[in-house]
């Protein structure tokens, strides 16, 4: 299948699934999934989890801990890992952005 017929059945896929596969082949577990402001974010593929809720976790917790706590295997703890460290700018700005969106402290 040419880059043009993978492109054009991902475009389909858009029209029909809120879920888009990536293109990087490096990454076959990490999946983008539109949010409901309509931005792309990455998942773990199948799962729906995001990949920044991994980061976030892995700051208090172990893989196997992770791996336990979403059902997952620890395989894809480190596949949404090693996604963080090449595309850590893009994670760390989802994470940023969510951040301002939490309410302030209620002893304000």
């Amino acid at each position: 299948m040419s880059l043009v017929q993978m492109s054009k059945k991902l475009l389909d896929a858009k029209k029909t699934s809120c879920t888009i596969t990536t293109m990087n082949m490096n990454f076959p577990g990490i999946a983008y999934r539109r949010g409901a402001a309509g931005s792309l974010y990455p998942v773990l593929r199948g799962t729906g989890i995001r990949v920044q809720t991994i980061v976030m976790a892995a700051e208090q917790r172990t893989i196997a801990e992770i791996a336990d706590d979403y059902d997952l295997t620890e395989a894809q703890v480190r596949d949404a890992q090693n996604f963080y460290e090449i595309h850590c700018v893009e994670i760390d700005a989802y994470i940023q952005e969510e951040a301002q969106m939490e309410p302030g402290d209620a002893d304000s």
